[in-house]
């Protein structure tokens, strides 16, 4: 047993001994690797961007629109002289020049679009943490995919260096005559049987790690020279759910909020709009002949006819053909939906976390079992080898004896990934990893 579980923490913790060549990737490693340069997350660092220049602050919309106008115009015939007020027979050219401004005094559609452009930015960020959530789990499943399998090519490659041991124990005997020919079949077999097994299992490492690093890079890489190493974190069972911290859950609640906002907004249509104006401008007339007697001869017009315009614009609305009552009703029932929703995602994220706690709780319970399977598997390995040696047993005696090993072993393995993979896992629905 002591063996064995010395075997796995040197496997686990110094895998890579004699290949200081190659680049170590712990889990860590591949979140932050793969958050900076992953497509995903440059788009969503964009759209951020682009939520953030469109938000606009409520104090914003107190601002006066202000803007400069000129006009140049031909009037012929029978027409009004600005100049007199009078009206004449003749063809006038007139230009006009204006500073304008506008200020809305009161728009309820505008002060719920200022916070519904806040809204919006603040979606874009929290859509930006589901995203590296659901990243980091499924980076998670890949990485414990991969680590898992690079650890169980170490275990079937410690195996066959014994059974080269055995190979060349048995040819030698063979060769001196203490053995029959038939025990070098028979080792040969199940040597040739173990390197099928371990190439095997060589290829299936291979793709797991291609599929690990091609949801890092995004492109085509050579993975070769990486492996992989995660120091084991001691689990614990009392870790419980926060309902706020979870990302979806807050990126539903923020949806929810949009939709209210937006249901309020819908208010604008039956509420009256304010709006206050002032102009400041000046004009020039001149009696022409035709078109190419154009002048530019201002003189003292442009002085004199300055005027200045001061008014207040109140809007009522009265009937819209009921539209603005739909629209209202369609906004109120958008805004139902988002709410059960976010009921629904807040029970559906619950059942995850409870689900993978519940797993959690039974692969820490299973571990006793499979502890004192390795001691009595080890055991028996350890006996029958000595019979073998002897000529006690057989090599399928044997070979079924190091096999159980080979299962109790993996499975030791295997389940000390699955409870640091599932706790990480809570970490991460937790937002807290």
């Amino acid at each position: 047993m002591n063996k064995v579980v010395c075997f796995f923490l040197l496997v686990v913790f110094f895998p890579f001994g004699g290949k200081a060549q190659h680049t170590i990737w712990s889990f860590r490693d591949c979140i932050e690797y793969g958050r900076e340069h992953h497509l995903d997350f440059k788009i969503k660092q964009l759209e951020i961007m682009l939520a953030q220049n469109n938000a606009v602050k409520l104090s914003y919309t107190y601002l006066p629109e202000i803007g400069l106008s000129a006009n140049h115009n031909y009037n012929f015939g029978s027409t009004i002289d600005p100049s007199t007020n009078n009206r004449i027979s003749s063809n006038v050219q007139s230009d006009l020049f204006s500073l304008d401004s506008q200020i809305a005094l009161f728009n309820f559609s505008e002060i719920k679009k200022s916070k519904l452009d806040r809204l919006e930015s603040a979606f874009q960020r929290q859509d930006n943490e589901v995203i590296l959530q659901e990243y980091n789990i499924l980076l998670l499943k890949k990485f414990y995919e991969a680590f898992a399998a690079q650890e169980w090519v170490n275990i079937l490659e410690k195996q066959l260096v014994n059974s080269e041991n055995q190979l060349e124990r048995i040819r030698k005997e063979v060769s001196t005559g203490l053995k029959p020919e038939s025990d070098l079949y028979d080792i040969e077999v199940i040597y040739s049987q173990e390197k099928i097994v371990l190439q095997q299992a060589i290829h299936e490492y291979e793709n797991k790690k291609t599929q690990l690093f091609q949801n890092i890079f995004f492109i085509k890489d050579d993975y070769t020279s990486y492996s992989l190493h995660e120091d084991l974190i001691s689990v614990e069972e009392n870790i419980e759910f926060d309902l706020n911290s979870n990302s979806k859950i807050k990126k539903s609640d923020i949806e929810l909020q949009k939709a209210i906002v937006v249901y309020q907004q819908t208010l604008s249509n039956f509420l009256p709009k304010l709006s206050l104006y002032y102009s400041y401008g000046t004009f020039y007339a001149n009696q022409i002949k035709n078109i190419s007697d154009t002048s530019f001869n201002f003189e003292r017009q442009l002085q004199t006819n300055k005027s200045n315009f001061l008014g207040l614009s109140l809007y009522v609305p009265v009937f819209s053909k009921g539209n603005a009552t739909r629209l209202r009703n369609a906004k109120r029932i958008e805004k139902e939906i988002k709410e059960q929703q976010k009921q629904n995602m807040i029970q559906a994220t619950q059942n995850e976390f409870n689900l993978e706690k519940q797993q959690l709780h039974q692969l820490i319970t299973l571990e006793s079992q499979i502890t004192e399977n390795i001691r009595f598997s080890t055991l028996s390995f350890q006996t029958t080898t000595s019979k073998f040696i002897y000529g006690k047993v057989d090599a399928i005696t044997y070979k079924t004896a190091q096999n159980q090993l080979l299962l109790s072993e993996y499975n030791y393995l295997n389940n000390q990934l699955l409870q640091n993979m599932g706790y990480q896992k809570l970490l991460l629905l937790n937002n807290n990893f």
